[in-house]
């Protein structure tokens, strides 16, 4: 029997205070393990600190154990398809996503000749565009460097399709630029936030308030949410900064909109740039 993608994590801002949290942790792991009869493959369990590079010379010494085995210390970690390192500057999976999607639009391109246009959008769909999409509510806070090189992709896209401007080829798959594909992704997972159709420690993020939205009017009340203070421009990324910041500027067609599928027809017609300011 396995749990595979099993996660701990704590904050703290002590070496000493992340050690205590994870030590109490582990032991109680241990001894659910030792109840249901299961035994931890402890040379694929690894850690990892996330934290700005002077944070993370504080956390160099940091030694844990499992099952009275030493666990790894990484500076990057594979976790859900998805390349994590400490910094969460998401360079190595910008890189992974780039190598992978360029495979895949060479494959297209071997393949767009003998497609109908019909086929040509469920094979780009599935072939490039999944790869793409996948997990952008996470990396969207990449460095510019990195978010150039990633959408670089449509310029490769203009090379590899040869007989397809690459104009042409987002018109007809209706595929948006990466920038508002990301934007509307995190519109979506902003507005399911409101829905409780998300995990709990998302909905922990959100801390709401209410004012009364037209005084002129009957007594009408609209939610706000309170927008947490940052140090620096990598925290004003952080999604419990970028969700309420969203939600705060839904009008109420969105806030309103009784499900996902009314929501998703209603945001193509409202300006992201003002939804999702500050990307």
């Amino acid at each position: 029997m396995y749990a595979d993608h099993t996660v701990l994590y704590v904050d703290s801002s002590t070496p000493n205070g992340i050690k205590s949290k994870l030590d109490s942790d582990l032991h109680s792991l241990e001894k659910w393990f030792k109840a249901k009869r299961l035994c931890p493959n402890v040379t694929k369990t690894k850690f990892m600190i996330y934290g700005t590079n002077q944070i993370l010379k504080r956390f160099v010494n940091l030694e844990l154990s499992l099952d009275r085995t030493p666990i790894k210390h990484v500076d990057q970690f594979k976790y859900l398809g998805a390349i994590f390192d400490g910094n969460l500057n998401w360079s190595d999976h910008i890189n992974l996503v780039y190598k992978k999607a360029s495979s895949k639009l060479f494959l297209f391109r071997k393949l767009r000749p003998f497609l109908e246009i019909k086929q040509a959008k469920t094979v780009f769909t599935a072939l490039v565009k999944s790869i793409l999409d996948y997990g952008d509510t996470i990396w969207f806070s990449c460095s510019q460097s990195s978010q150039k090189t990633f959408q670089s992709m449509q310029n490769i896209s203009n090379k590899l399709i040869r007989s397809h401007p690459i104009s042409d080829l987002l018109d007809t798959l209706d595929w948006t630029d990466l920038r508002t594909r990301r934007q509307q992704h995190r519109c979506r997972l902003a507005f399911r936030s409101l829905r409780v159709d998300v995990p709990p420690y998302l909905l922990r993020l959100l801390s709401k308030r209410y004012f009364r939205n037209r005084p002129s009017t009957r007594a009408s009340f609209r939610q706000t949410f309170d927008i947490p203070l940052t140090a620096n421009k990598t925290a004003d990324c952080a999604f419990s900064v970028t969700m309420p910041r969203m939600l705060n500027n839904f009008d109420d067609v969105l806030l309103d909109a009784s499900s996902s599928r009314i929501f998703n027809s209603h945001l193509g017609s409202h300006s992201l740039n003002l939804i999702c300011d500050n990307t």
